[in-house]
């Protein structure tokens, strides 16, 4: 693996620009072969970088201070990288104040978007040092990252137990990576390299700590995770900033509740966990800095079986702000494109020969049995999860480039555009998560898996139903309803001599997912059982939904929507 790209180098390089940051770079980066120009040709596209240049910016210097952090990062063995790099972790990517330049000793590992970041306070009670080490071995046995920031306290008790556990760990440092702080960790921090994971800093080599890194530092764990764990926090503990910044993502952050000794001997350092999970909405809020919408993201960790909630939460989506501010769409986004279909497990698709979906495409027709179909039974009937594999099963993706799609632009639509691009790769991960569970559990053996499914399937609907809205707003600005070009749809539907609208199809189906999961999961012991009796079978299967159905009419609706690619 190379030190350094050579795009990234040039970034490296503007970055030591005085004046020139994070949404200077992302600004640059768009700019279609920005790594070959001339910095005077670059100035020209980015009004910071020219602002610099024209204020007594120096560039030649600039290189050289550029050059001797890769010989920094040379000497101690790191790699500087920035989200052009596949290295780069994508959820990070996603956030609208990602630190751009990454500095990184070690591995991120294969799967970083699995990632978890588990904090707390330095001073964890008994029951918090516990909980850290269990929460950190749940995580492990699903085969997640953990991420945390190599502090004393429930910071190293994740990291270690990590180790222990033989899982994947990153270390979020508030410094140049010259250090290690507190010194006392300096032999965990090689273990953690040494394992196979990695010490992370934005700050370049050289810079030594400072108590506002620290804030910073926080909200860098919280965007390379799924969602933070908070341990044990008192009401003013540091543990609040990554807290902060999993509700300001998007993402889930969950909280143990307190052992009753804890909450009878008034322990300081559970109170923020006691107010999370006891308190008013209004005060949740007001700690959490956060307005009460995003409280439906909070998780509160009452005993094991909560767990499971982490995996596959109901996230706080349906505020987001579509016509807000457009730089912090684009970074949604900014770097999160595939280059081009995933050729293993290509299967028929249905697009025509130029690529674009057909109109009025046929939806499947329910068989009336299907022997190797996996589901689960509700209530109000059978959810098939798929007819032919996941491997068939798979959501459009939307080939644009970033610096071909903008071309310089910087509209509300082209980050709309964007956007959906992302939400459609999220939803195909939701699906990659679901097949691995499957493929390595019997989702029908226990009730814990029953409780998983619920939960997929619930954070499933909602993702799909925004970015529905999403599409659709781009698609009332486009020409006529452009189709959108495919990079692996769903596999081509058999015929059908009734063919509804894409649109009425998928709004009917969706209102039949909800009507069958999202009413019963509250209460699954009841309403939702395990695979039913053969005599039942064939009946059950014959009423039942499929993920086929609502997957094909979805990616319709979705391409009938965005613009042609490029």
């Amino acid at each position: 693996m190379s030190l350094i790209s050579p795009a990234t180098k040039l970034l490296l390089s503007l970055s030591m620009l005085k004046g020139v940051g994070p949404a200077a770079l992302k600004k640059a980066s768009l700019v279609p072969n920005f790594f070959e120009m001339e910095i005077g040709d670059l100035a020209n596209e980015v009004s910071q970088i020219a602002k610099s240049l024209s204020g007594g910016g120096d560039w030649q210097n600039a290189q050289s201070d550029a050059a001797r952090q890769m010989d920094q990062a040379e000497r101690h063995l790191a790699r500087i990288i920035s989200p052009i790099d596949d290295e780069y972790p994508r959820l990070l990517a996603a956030t609208r104040d990602d630190p751009f330049i990454l500095y990184v000793k070690g591995s991120l590992g294969k799967t970083p978007e699995h990632s978890v970041a588990i904090i707390g306070t330095r001073e964890p009670t008994m029951h918090g040092e516990v909980v850290a080490r269990r929460i950190t071995q749940f995580f492990a046995e699903q085969g997640w990252s953990v991420v945390s920031g190599l502090a004393i306290g429930c910071d190293a008790i994740a990291h270690q137990s990590a180790l222990e556990a033989g899982a994947h760990t990153v270390a979020v440092m508030a410094h140049g990576l010259q250090m290690i702080a507190p010194a006392r960790h300096k032999n965990l921090a090689h273990d953690i390299v040494a394992s196979g994971g990695a010490l992370v800093s934005e700050y370049p080599f050289g810079q030594n700590v400072q108590n506002q890194q620290y804030v910073k530092r926080d909200r860098t764990q919280a965007g390379m995770a799924r969602g933070v764990v908070m341990v044990q926090s008192d009401l003013k503990g540091g543990s609040l900033h990554a807290s902060r910044a999993a509700l300001d993502y998007g993402r889930w952050l969950a909280v143990p509740y307190p052992t009753d000794k804890d909450r009878e001997s008034g322990e300081a350092k559970v109170q923020a966990n006691l107010l999370m999970a006891d308190g008013a909405d209004s005060d949740r809020a007001s700690l959490l800095r956060c307005p009460e919408g995003s409280l439906r993201q909070l998780i509160i960790l009452r005993s094991k079986t909560d767990y499971l909630r982490m995996l596959n939460p109901t996230p706080n989506d349906e505020s987001a702000d579509v016509a807000g501010d457009v730089e912090a769409q684009t970074n949604e986004l900014q770097f999160s494109f595939d280059d081009g279909p995933d050729k293993r497990n290509q299967q028929p698709t249905i697009a025509d020969k130029s690529g674009h979906v057909a109109e009025g495409q046929a939806i499947p027709q329910r068989p009336a049995n299907q022997q190797d179909a996996s589901f689960a039974a509700t209530e109000a009937g059978c959810v098939i999860l798929t007819r032919g594999g996941f491997e068939n099963l798979k959501i459009l993706q939307y080939r644009a480039h970033v610096g071909e799609s903008l071309q310089s632009r910087s509209s509300v639509a082209d980050a709309r555009v964007m956007v959906v691009a992302a939400r459609l790769q999220y939803l195909q991960l939701l699906l990659d998560d679901l097949r691995d569970t499957l493929s390595n559990k019997n989702i029908h053996g226990e009730r814990g898996n029953d409780l998983f499914l619920g939960f997929f399937l619930e954070n499933f609907l909602i993702q799909m139903k925004r970015t529905v809205e999403i599409a659709v707003s781009v698609g009332r600005g486009s020409h006529g309803g452009s189709q959108a070009a495919l990079s692996e749809p769903s596999q081509r539907p058999p015929e059908r001599s009734v063919k509804p609208k894409p649109e009425e199809f998928l709004r009917e189906t969706l209102a039949k997912f909800e009507e069958g999961i999202l009413k019963n999961i509250d209460v699954p012991a009841r309403n939702l059982r395990a695979v039913p009796s053969d005599a039942d079978a064939d009946k059950e299967v014959e009423n039942g939904l499929y993920l086929d159905d609502l997957v094909l009419s979805f990616n319709q609706v979705i391409a009938r929507q965005l613009p042609a690619d490029q």
